[in-house]
Order: C-alpha cells, then structure tokens, then sequence
C-alpha cells in the first residue's frame, strides 16, 4: 500500500513553541489556509482513504483535505501524538528548566531512544506499537493509496523506524510504500 503521511499544520501552540502531545489543540488561521494549500497539493495524488487521529489539529487538516478530494475521513485515536504527560503545555525552556537533564536525552529529534513515562507520559515503543499496528489494521490493497494524518514525533518515530529521513515539517507530507512487513522509501 502507498501510505501519504501528512503531519498536521499550524496551531497557535506550534507557533508559541508549547509541546501539545495529546493535549487537543485547534488548528489556528493559518493552520487552515495551510491545510488548504496542502490539500491542493495532494489532488495529484490517488489518494482512496483519509485516515486521521481523533485530535482537533489533525482531524481539521483531514477534514479540509478531505473536502478538497472528496473523500470521508476516518479518525483513529492510534494516530495520536506521543503523549507528553506533564510536559504537554511547557515550552522547551519551560521544561528544562524544570525537569533539567535528563529530560534533554528524550527531548532531541533522536527517535530511536525516547521515553516521557517518567512524566506520565508514553516511551517510543508504545507510540510506536500502536502507529504499526493501525497501519497493519488497514483493509487496504497493495495498490491503494492512503493518506494519514498525524503529527510530529509519532509520525517520525515511524518514518525512523521504518529507515527513512524522519523529517515532516508542519504541514508537509511525505509518500512511502508499506506492506505491514517491508517497507521502501
């Protein structure tokens, strides 16, 4: 199956520098106009299912894709950012300051070794399980072509996992080939 992963766009958080994880943020102004312009984009493509996580940032950017190609969307909490814990809300700075630097080890675009559980939040291995495992879940053929919405740190934990560059800028998206076994660039 060919898989589209979108990474959502803008929120007024993304723009104070404020880690949302699974705290439901809305898309902002220009969030949408960015939405739509990407959606435009994507008309290019063969796109047959939209999938999404159920958080407002992410459902917002496949509803206004969605709209565009005229497809339904399907929401899947799978999709959900890694979860934070008490981290969600602090910016960068807000949270070394507090939790100092121990955190800077899970806090690095590294997404081969994270774990936010001492925060109440999740470890790579989790986030990652449940992406694969949505994904493995999809009723799909081969030659299928599905969109998915999500966001940074979950959709880069798997784009790492699965070999690729793990960059997906807000907004952007990034087409891969996926089996549930192999997978290719």
């Amino acid at each position: 199956m060919h898989i589209v992963l979108v990474r959502h766009t803008t929120t007024d958080w993304n723009e104070r520098g404020r880690q949302q994880g699974q705290h439901d943020t809305k898309l902002n102004d220009k969030g949408e106009e960015e939405a739509r312009a990407l959606a435009e984009l994507l008309r290019k493509l063969p796109i047959s299912k939209i999938v999404c996580s159920d958080l407002k940032r992410a459902s917002a950017t496949a509803d206004i894709i969605a709209e565009v190609l005229s497809k339904k969307v399907v929401l899947d909490e799978r999709l959900r950012e890694c979860s934070f814990g008490e981290i969600e809300g602090m910016t960068e700075a807000e949270a070394f300051a507090k939790y100092g630097d121990k955190l800077k080890e899970n806090w690095t675009k590294n997404y081969k070794h994270y774990d936010f559980k001492p925060y109440g939040g999740e470890s790579r291995e989790e986030v990652l399980s449940r992406h694969l495992e949505c994904l493995r879940d999809m009723d799909t053929g081969l030659q299928d072509w599905v969109c998915i919405v999500g966001h940074d740190r979950a959709l880069c934990t798997l784009l790492d996992y699965l070999k690729l560059d793990p960059k997906l800028p807000l907004g952007s998206y990034k087409t891969i080939e996926f089996n549930g076994q192999t997978k290719n660039a």
